[in-house]
């Protein structure tokens, strides 16, 4: 089994190239789906992350409340990385189970949509790296106009985060995301066409 790792900064284009990706019939893991997954009401982690950070974090319904996670975290350096490691430990350890069951049930490729892969160090765990790039600026408009944070608060994630042009340097494969969907999907499917005929 083929196991490829989706990558890129925020605002980059990761998850427009993994929706290209399933489009072909392809299994993609969302790490920030596993994320959901491993602090949903009841679990063990959501109940420590709510002692570590206070109840403020938790949503009347008890859900996690991430927006205010995510403020307390990056206002505070030691905070962000003690939530950190507590999150990417249990993602991690779901994403190997279910990239064992794929690869148990005969997938022959599969691709994983990770964030932090390098930060996080699970580059190991893959046999390619795609990492998804765009210019600067456009990164922070993208971020802007999606999710509604301020520059400075677009400024600090993106500080949090692996240089793009280390993460390029990392990769297997640079997929270049400045231009529009068709351009970006014709990067994607040649890379999806030359990956499947090397497998055969």
């Amino acid at each position: 089994m083929l196991r490829i790792a989706l990558t890129g900064s925020i605002g980059a284009g990761k998850s427009s190239a993994a929706e290209i990706i399933r489009e072909r019939g392809f299994t993609v893991i969302d790490a920030d789906a596993l994320s959901r997954e491993v602090t949903k009401p009841g679990t063990l982690l959501l109940a420590y992350i709510g002692k570590v950070f206070g109840e403020t974090v938790i949503k009347p319904d008890g859900s996690l409340d991430r927006a205010e996670l995510s403020r307390l975290a990056f206002a505070d350096a030691a905070l962000y990385l003690r939530m950190n490691g507590l999150v990417q430990t249990a993602i991690k350890i779901r994403l190997l189970e279910k990239m064992e069951a794929l690869r148990s049930e005969g997938e022959a490729v599969i691709f994983a949509e990770v964030p932090l892969l390098f930060e996080a160090g699970w580059d190991r765990e893959f046999d390619r790296v795609w990492t998804v790039s765009a210019p600067y600026e456009l990164r922070i408009s993208r971020v802007m106009a999606r999710s509604g944070l301020t520059r400075e608060q677009v400024l600090a994630r993106m500080e949090r985060q692996m240089p793009q042009e280390e993460k390029e340097k990392r990769a297997d494969l640079i997929i270049e995301n400045s231009g529009d969907l068709a351009k970006l999907s014709a990067q994607v499917l040649s890379a999806l066409e030359e990956t499947v005929s090397g497998l055969e």
